[in-house]
């Protein structure tokens, strides 16, 4: 486009005739049903009190080790950049927890310590490597929250409303991941489908990163990571009216 512009202001504005293509036409903006959609959860989720929230997808291979993350776990498989401008950002991240813990850590640390934030946004996950195709780009969404009145039974209320709000019903057993205290962390499904997890934050997690400034065990994190590209399938379609 500035090409073009340099090119006609040399030729002359003046000189310019404005014409339509055939078989061109002007449609109207606006969202489709998936915006639509995608638009309404966070609605939703600002009215439970939550704060969206939006993070860089690139991340470092460390926090790996500092999510306690298996040596043969699949989250390990990850997409390099070639180019890095850090090796802070060296890598597509596999899932949400570091990046909403950091920005967690980052309000603790400057006073605010009572929060509720979301994420809607994709994970890079390669069907093989070295890669030879495109990775799946799954869009995830992370709830995050910390703070007095905040905890695992907080954090399945706000699943249990959302699921209402959408018409599901979402049932949990007993879950196990690296990075969540093992005696409160529980799967998430729905429809016979797991679509994620949630619960609370390793303390060794915490200490490492020195969230609580030096007080071991001392903040409470709390975490839920949802497939929302296998969810969004099972939501119900519109309501029709006869």
């Amino acid at each position: 486009q500035d090409i073009a512009e340099e090119v006609i202001r040399e030729y002359g504005y003046q000189h310019v005739i404005p014409t339509f293509l055939d078989a061109a036409k002007v449609t109207n903006g606006g969202l489709n049903p998936a915006q639509k959609r995608e638009l309404a959860v966070k609605e939703y989720l600002c009215s439970l009190g939550y704060y969206e929230i939006q993070t860089i997808a690139m991340t470092a291979k460390t926090d790996f080790d500092m999510f306690l993350i298996p040596e043969d776990a699949k989250e390990r498989q990850v997409v390099e950049l070639l180019n890095p401008i850090t090796e802070n950002l060296s890598i597509m991240r596999t899932f949400m927890a570091p990046a909403m813990v950091k920005v967690i850590e980052n309000n603790i640390k400057n006073g605010n310590e009572a929060v509720r934030l979301f994420e809607m946004a994709n994970v890079y996950l390669p069907k093989a490597l070295p890669l030879t195709e495109p990775p799946v780009e799954k869009k995830i969404l992370c709830l995050g929250s910390c703070g007095v009145d905040e905890d695992f039974f907080a954090m399945k209320e706000t699943l249990e409303s959302f699921a209402s709000y959408n018409d599901l019903t979402f049932k949990y057993t007993r879950g196990n991941v690296p990075y969540l205290h093992p005696g409160r962390t529980a799967e998430v499904y729905c429809k016979g489908e797991k679509i994620g997890h949630f619960g609370q934050l390793r303390y060794e997690v915490v200490d490492a990163m020195n969230i609580a400034g030096g007080k071991k065990a001392d903040t409470k994190i709390f975490i839920a990571e949802i497939d929302y590209s296998t969810l969004v399938e099972l939501f119900k379609t519109a309501i029709k009216y006869v």
